[in-house]
This record gives C-alpha cells, structure tokens and sequence, in this order.
C-alpha cells in the first residue's frame, strides 16, 4: 500500500512593521490578506509615554536596533514551528542581518511609494554629484538630475526633510541611504502600487532590484476579498494605532463627486500653530472644500 501523505503544516510567516501609523497600515492590510493566525508582538524598546514622532525618528531607530533586534533573534531561533519566511519592514535594515544570520528568507516590503524609494536610492549619487545637501531656501527650485527618469521635474523642494541637512554625514541622511541600498540584498522586494501607476519608475529600479513585485493597492484587494469571502462589503479598517473619528462621513456625502481637498500629514509631522495656520488659510483660499 502507498504511504498516506502527511498533511504539510502551513507556512509561517513573520511580518514586522515599523511601529509607525503609516507602516503598521499597509502591513497589517498585508498581514490580513495572508489570513495569519496567532500574530505575535514583541517590543519596540520605548517607553509607553515616548511621543513616535518625527522629531525623534532616530531614537525609535536606535531603540529597535538596541533592544528589538536581540528579542527578534531570540525569538525566531526559538518559534516552532520554525518561522519559514519573515516579511520586513524596508525601513528596518537590521532585520535583513537577523535573517542572514538565522538563514530564514526574508522579502522586504516598502510601503511608500515606488517614486519614493527610487528617489531614496539615488542618495548616494546626488552627494556624489554635489546635488547634496540643499543649501537655502534660494534652492528650492532647482533641478536634482540624478535620479533616473526624474531628472527633467525633481526639485530640491520635492525631497524630503532630512535631504535639508547641513552636511552629507547627517545621520538622518545616511540612515535612508544605507537603509534603501541595503534591500536589494533581500530574497524580493514588495510594494503597495502597480504597473500602470508607476511602471516608468519600476522598470528603472528593476535595473538594481530584479525582484521587485508589486501587489498594491492592498486596501482595494482586501476589500474585495472580504466581499468575495463573505458576500457582504466591509467599509471599516482595522488597522489604526487610534480610534478613527468618522464624524464627517455625513458631511462628506453630501458634497459633489470630485469637489473635496484632502490633506495629510502623516503620522510622524509635528506642527506649530503657524505652520497649521499657514496651511489652513491656503486651503481656505484656494475656495475648495477641505
């Protein structure tokens, strides 16, 4: 008689997020697409009250290399079943070394966008090209001409913050650079956009990363997996560090199709009440709904 096949165990699967509004979102869409059960967390090292603001990214950065990283390692050479797969956050480059050093594959996942990290990656070149660091206001508008298929519409103004550093060994500066490099040294890199949004820039980061794979918009698929699964559509999320206040859904229905400004800000941004005034009466002027 032939052997029954044992039944295989299914794969197990370790996802960690930046504990970031921004990250933890796509992730965790991420997370419940692949239906994971019995998620674990483990500690970001920071007190209850620390503030996970921008202005003290680099403190979360250097918390999780300090004290996250030894429970990770602990952790994942002692989970059984082993884990088969850790799906990182882009930003965190020191879960690529956990895994190399475990031997678990591990697919990194950026959740800005492709633009975003392809800016990010020509860091290094725009130094080399002394495009780097922007000195002044009386730079805004000129053209950054080393970033790939962006050289005739990038400005200095388009760059992020920390690209504002007085010198090119701001930490701030050499953590995106090293960090965005380092995850072409994954088994796959993971994006939340797709072909027809960003296909230009893909196809140009693809010359560094071969393995790249896009599966967004994820807030899209899970919507209509969970309409599929169970034949009745879901509108709230689940995935929020805060209670959402949904107190101008009504108003929101009531306006024109295409008529309404929406304004982000990020979860990591901290504003004066002069910046939040210069932004609202913008808005205001711009005579839009907001």
């Amino acid at each position: 008689m032939e052997q029954e096949q044992q039944p295989l165990d299914p794969p197990h699967v370790l996802i960690f997020p930046l504990p970031a509004q921004g990250h933890i979102n796509s992730m965790l869409k991420l997370a419940e697409l692949f239906a994971l059960a019995g998620l674990k967390t483990i500690p970001d090292g920071l007190p209850q009250d620390h503030p996970r603001v921008g202005y003290s990214i680099i403190e979360i950065f250097e918390s999780l290399l300090l004290i996250t990283k030894p429970i990770l390692r602990e952790m994942l050479a002692n989970t059984k079943p082993p884990v088969d797969c850790i799906i990182g956050d882009g930003a965190l480059g020191f879960i690529l070394d956990v895994a190399d050093e475990l031997g678990i594959p591990i697919i990194q996942f950026l959740t800005v966008s492709a633009a975003t990290i392809w800016a990010y990656f020509a860091i290094p070149d725009m130094i080399e090209a002394l495009e780097l660091p922007i000195r002044g206001n009386e730079d805004t508008d000129r053209l950054i001409t080393r970033v790939p298929s962006m050289e005739t519409f990038l400005r200095c103004q388009d760059l992020p913050s920390f690209c504002r550093a007085n010198d090119i060994t701001d930490t701030n500066l050499q953590l995106m650079a090293q960090t965005t490099r380092k995850n072409c040294n994954g088994d796959g890199l993971l994006l939340n956009t797709f072909e027809e949004l960003e296909g230009a820039i893909l196809s140009h980061m693809r010359t560094k990363c071969p393995k790249v794979y896009t599966i967004g918009p994820l807030h899209a698929h899970y919507k209509t997996r969970l309409a599929e699964t169970y034949e009745t559509s879901f509108d709230q999320s689940s995935n929020g560090l805060w209670e959402v206040d949904r107190s101008c859904l009504s108003w929101l229905d009531n306006q024109p199709n295409e008529s309404i400004v929406y304004a982000s800000f990020g979860s990591f941004v901290v504003l004066s009440r002069e910046q939040i005034m210069e932004f609202w009466f913008g808005i205001v002027n711009s005579r839009k709904r907001f």
